[in-house]
């Protein structure tokens, strides 16, 4: 494994355990959350983060470090993110206010007031937004030469696949 994809790989680890640690002081304050966020909170406490690394270790990906740092590619990681923690509070919820998993996007807009259509309306609007900031992105997506350009796209095209397989393993 590449030098920079372990340090990714670390640093997606290192995000990850403060997150679940904060998921967990929530829960035991029981702290009264937006829907926003609780996105926030498990944009770290999820897990999804340290996956990215393993796209470019299993797909044998040399993209350069800077392209990593690029605000495009980092949009589209953190999209990537969101794609599966909205869409799986949606999928979710029934189980999981049966179980009263307080970190739920939906039940957080329950709690705010919303009545149940509005409040999957909101969350949906939530993943709405960020499917057009995705297409905004891809749109400006920087050129770094065809060698780096179909490492990259073969790496978005990773970070698609995750969401993607987030709906399916249901």
């Amino acid at each position: 494994m590449r030098t920079g994809t372990q340090e990714r790989f670390i640093r997606a680890m290192a995000h990850y355990c403060h997150g679940a640690l904060v998921q967990v002081e929530d829960c035991s304050k029981k702290r009264r959350l937006s829907p926003e966020q609780v996105l926030e909170r498990r944009q770290l406490s999820a897990g999804v983060g340290p996956i990215y690394p393993l796209i470019e270790y299993a797909h044998e990906l040399h993209i350069p470090d800077y392209v990593f740092k690029h605000p495009v590619i980092q949009e589209i990681e953190q999209l990537g993110t969101d794609f599966v923690l909205i869409s799986n509070d949606i999928l979710s919820y029934m189980k999981e206010e049966a179980e009263l998993v307080p970190h739920n996007m939906v039940a957080a807009a329950r709690l705010s007031g919303h009545g149940p259509q509005e409040a999957f309306d909101y969350v949906g609007n939530m993943l709405s937004s960020r499917y057009k900031r995705w297409e905004v992105a891809l749109e400006h997506l920087p050129r770094w030469g065809v060698a780096v350009d179909g490492q990259v796209e073969a790496y978005i095209q990773g970070v698609a696949n995750i969401a993607k397989a987030n709906l399916n393993w249901r």
